[in-house]
């Protein structure tokens, strides 16, 4: 398991997903650092490469089950499975679908693409020619 991949606790209610969209997401979601992903082993560059790639790859797969009609019931119903088969990503998996989802939500519904998702939750930075 990567150093880092842990979690810091969240209220109860943000634990369960099929309650996760019913509370601020935003607020939580401000609260993940890229330092909870990764823990303080690496450079700041590494650990934005790694919070970054780790978010594109499950902003992806959640894109992947949520198909090419998304509605909230779709995406929460993806939510509820994404992370299942991410291996190493699991946690921070999980972490980013308990803080963010209602912001991931917002975002795939606008059609927003996973970097996109990624830099709204701050996850990824802005790269010149993203809009």
């Amino acid at each position: 398991m990567l150093p880092g991949l842990t979690f810091s606790g969240l209220n109860p209610e943000s634990y369960d997903l099929a309650t996760a969209h019913l509370s601020d997401g935003e607020q939580f979601c401000q609260g993940l650092t890229q330092e909870d992903l990764q823990g303080d082993l690496l450079t700041e560059r590494e650990r934005q490469g790694i919070a970054c790639w780790s978010c594109r790859k499950i902003l992806q797969k959640l894109e992947d089950l949520v198909g090419e009609q998304p509605n909230e019931a779709t995406i929460n119903e993806a939510a509820s499975r994404v992370c299942r088969n991410l291996g190493l990503l699991r946690g921070a998996c999980k972490k980013i679908m308990r803080t963010c989802l209602r912001l991931i939500s917002r975002d795939i519904l606008a059609g927003k693409k996973p970097q996109e998702v990624c830099v709204d939750i701050k996850l990824c930075k802005h790269k010149a020619g993203l809009i």
